[in-house]
């Protein structure tokens, strides 16, 4: 299992919460209170106590998420779970502690993960040390330095760890394991260890792409169903002068700079750490719609430009990201398109933001002058 595919898919998460528990709760500290919807917690101490109809989307220093819901999402500095919940749980922090019952598949990404809880589906862990003394009821994928599986623990399915790894475990356990880093052999020297490709590896990279790929398409899809954005991009960039491409650059260069400074400036005098939190999580959630927002851009412009077709989003957003993720698997490529889309992306989501919050005020204003008029006309009367 790879460490970005685990990043991409809790980041994924992240953005569909965001769109989520619009329809439900928000509390600045922890929820005490039952929320018949999805429910977000941002803080010193965020979580919930009490039963979420939904989401649970929990962001601050110490995270906990007690009580219980559909689907968790947490991140913090320490996080604990401790309650029940019925479908999927992503857990990314310092320390992430999973002591509850979780109905399906957990994600969890730290420095040290403990599961002493029970997963009834997959657990998908990168971490750089693990200790695994619960239940797991399908199979356990582990990317870590230091791996601790108790005597007690209960794995139903098949261990899955990478080879380098430091790993204290069963007999049991580890005869039926399989290694997941296919480059890597205790008989291989270290010249074929660094430079040896080989076609397992490849196979590797190409099912990461693929999993990168359907993840940002979802993310792609579900912003197309519920939001009017790609309207916006779309009358915006895809026919518009390279000038609007590189302010757009700009202002997302600037923002991927000063935004986590202004954010830790913010937490560390203690004049805003809701805020700054709230900030930061939109800055994560911007980062992982960016690669989305310049698929787009490439896929129209091929489409539209070079084979003269009608705009349909659907192929162009499948098209774009294809491309985006294919150019990922080359290094030097991988990196110079990840310069341009991110700052590119962010940038325009900013200015998308900007625009729609003009033309509220403009509504707001014309409003009142409409009203003002007709007030005029009734003292004439």
């Amino acid at each position: 299992m790879k460490k970005k595919r685990l990043v991409l898919a809790i980041l994924l998460m992240f953005t569909l919460a965001f769109t989520a528990f619009a329809q439900g709760g928000f509390a600045g500290e922890m929820i005490s209170e039952d929320v018949d919807g999805s429910a977000f917690s941002a803080g010193q101490n965020a979580g919930s106590s009490a039963d979420v109809n939904g989401i649970l989307f929990a962001a601050g220093y110490n995270v906990t998420a007690g009580g219980s819901g559909e689907h968790a999402l947490l991140a913090g500095y320490s996080v604990n779970l401790s309650g029940d919940y019925e479908k999927d749980v992503f857990a990314a922090g310092n320390s992430v502690n999973i002591s509850g019952n979780v109905g399906r598949d957990v994600f969890a990404s730290g420095n040290a993960v403990t599961i002493t809880g029970n997963c009834a589906g997959n657990a998908y862990i990168a971490a750089n040390s693990v200790v695994i003394d619960g239940k797991i009821g399908k199979n356990l994928y582990l990317s870590a330095e230091e791996i601790t599986i108790s005597n007690t623990a209960d794995i139903s399915g098949q261990l899955h760890y990478n080879a380098d790894a430091k790993i204290n475990a069963p007999a049991f356990v580890l005869s039926d394991a399989l290694v997941t880093d296919p480059t890597y052999t205790q008989d291989t020297d270290e010249t074929e260890k660094d430079n040896g490709i080989t076609a397992d590896g490849i196979l590797s990279d190409l099912k990461g792409a693929t999993f990168g790929f359907i993840g940002l398409l979802l993310v792609a899809y579900i912003l197309l169903w519920l939001t009017p954005v790609w309207n916006k991009v779309d009358a915006k960039y895809t026919s518009a002068p390279f000038s609007k491409y590189a302010k757009a650059f700009g202002i997302g260069l600037a923002v991927l700079i000063c935004v986590p400074l202004a954010s830790v400036i913010l937490m560390i005098t203690g004049v805003g750490l809701r805020t700054a939190l709230l900030v930061l999580f939109l800055y994560a959630a911007a980062i992982t719609a960016s690669p989305v927002i310049f698929g787009f851009i490439i896929g129209s412009l091929i489409l539209r430009r070079a084979f003269r077709l009608k705009p349909c989003y659907y192929f162009e957003l499948a098209l774009g990201l294809a491309i985006y993720k294919i150019i990922s698997l080359i290094p030097v490529l991988s990196l110079i398109c990840g310069i341009i889309a991110v700052p590119l992306g962010v940038g325009a989501f900013v200015l998308f933001l900007e625009k729609e919050k003009a033309c509220k005020i403009t509504e707001t204003t014309a409003a009142k002058d409409a009203a003002a008029t007709d007030e005029n006309a009734a003292e004439q009367q």
